[in-house]
């Protein structure tokens, strides 16, 4: 997992997390379950927007995914 702090598309302060995930937590069976679990997890214990004034906004790619987009690594 990586973060960045910048502005959003509307100019105001956000977190950005990228998450790699493993290549069977992809799965579409499985994928909503997985990333609402991590979301949920960051948004509480992190509290941005409460904590520090930050919309979170989450990006999920699997290992596979990962090892194609260098921007990513």
């Amino acid at each position: 997992m990586k973060h960045a702090i910048g502005a959003d598309t509307s100019g105001d302060p956000a977190i950005f997390f990228r998450i790699v995930l493993a290549d069977w937590a992809v799965d579409e069976k499985i994928l909503a379950d997985v990333s609402g679990k991590i979301m949920t997890t960051l948004f509480d214990e992190l509290r941005p927007y409460e904590n520090w004034g930050l919309a979170p906004y989450f990006s999920f790619r699997s290992n596979s995914e990962q090892s194609t987009e260098p921007e990513w690594s």
